[in-house]
C-alpha cells in the first residue's frame, strides 16, 4: 500500500511534528543542497500563505494572477500572497486572494496529473522589474532538453529532518531523461504522466522539498518550464523531483484561458 503524505494546508501547523520515511510518498514539493538568495534576483517568486504563514510557493504571471500547484489550494480557505520579500514571514507586500482556478483535469488519484492552478489577488502587484516582476512562460512543445540546468527557488525544508529556512533559497539541478525517470518510479508503483517531467542529480542531495510546492522551475533565461509538484522524499539518490510540464498543451492552454497569459 502506498501512503500519501500531504502537507499543503498543514504546513504551518504540523511542521514540528513532521515524520518522513521511505514508505511515504511526499506530495507538496520538495530546496535541498542549495544556497540563500535574494528576492531581487527572483522577483517573480511569491509565498502562498494562510493566516500569514508560508504554505507553498508560486510565480507572478501579471499584476493580477499567480501560478502555483493545484495540490497547494483548497476550497473555502482564505489565502494571502506575500510578494517582494526575501523573507517568508516578514516585509514585502500582502495581497488577499479573491479567486482560485484549478485545472479541471487535476486528479489526485492519478499521481497528481495536471497539478496546476492560478490565483487572482485583490491588490494588484506593483511590478517594478526587481523584487516584483512577471515570470515568462514557455510555449507549447518548448521543453527543456535532457541535461540542461534548471533553477528552483523556494522557502521549503532544507532536509527531510524538518530544518526550516526564513530566507529564500535557490538550487540548480539538471533535467533528467524522461524514460529513465519513468522506470525509476515505475519500480515503486508510481506513474509519471505526459504532463510531468523530472529534474535532479543521480546521487541525490539537491532537490526541492516540503514547502517548495507550487514554486517555479526556470531555465537559464529565466523562462518558467515547471511547477514543483511531487516526489519521494527530498534529494534521494535515483529519485528526482517531479514537476508539472508547463509546455504541455493541456497545462499551457489552461493557464492561457484562465489567466490570459
Amino acid at each position: 500500500m502506498k501512503y500519501i503524505f500531504i502537507l499543503a494546508c498543514l504546513w504551518a501547523l504540523t511542521i514540528d511534528g513532521l515524520e518522513i520515511n521511505a514508505n511515504k510518498l511526499t506530495f507538496d514539493g520538495r530546496i535541498i543542497g542549495g544556497n540563500e538568495t535574494t528576492i531581487t534576483k527572483y522577483g517573480y517568486q511569491i509565498s502562498i500563505q494562510t493566516d500569514y504563514k508560508h504554505m507553498c510557493g508560486g510565480a507572478i504571471l501579471n499584476k493580477h494572477w499567480i501560478l502555483t500547484a493545484a495540490h497547494c489550494v483548497y476550497k473555502n480557505v482564505p489565502y494571502q500572497i506575500r510578494s517582494g520579500s526575501t523573507l517568508k514571514d516578514f516585509t514585502g507586500y500582502i495581497h488577499d486572494v479573491v479567486e482560485i482556478v484549478v485545472h479541471p483535469n487535476y486528479n489526485k488519484s492519478a499521481e497528481y496529473d495536471c497539478d496546476v492552478a492560478v490565483m487572482r489577488v485583490a491588490q494588484p502587484f506593483r511590478i517594478n522589474g526587481r523584487s516584483r516582476r512577471k515570470v515568462r512562460l514557455t510555449d507549447v512543445g518548448q521543453d527543456m532538453p535532457t541535461g540542461s540546468l534548471a533553477t528552483i527557488t523556494g522557502w521549503g525544508l532544507l532536509n527531510e529532518q524538518g530544518d526550516t529556512t526564513q530566507k529564500l533559497n535557490v538550487v540548480q539541478v539538471p533535467i533528467v531523461d524522461k524514460e529513465t525517470c519513468v522506470q525509476s518510479y515505475k519500480e515503486r508503483g508510481d506513474t509519471i504522466s505526459d504532463n510531468m517531467f523530472c529534474a535532479g542529480i543521480p546521487e541525490g542531495g539537491k532537490d526541492s522539498c516540503m514547502g517548495d510546492s507550487g514554486g517555479p522551475l526556470v531555465d537559464e533565461k529565466g523562462i518558467l518550464h515547471g511547477i514543483v509538484s511531487w516526489g519521494i522524499g527530498c534529494g534521494r539518490p535515483g529519485l528526482p523531483g517531479i514537476y508539472t510540464r508547463v509546455d504541455s498543451e493541456e497545462v499551457r492552454n489552461f493557464i492561457k484561458y484562465s489567466a490570459g497569459i
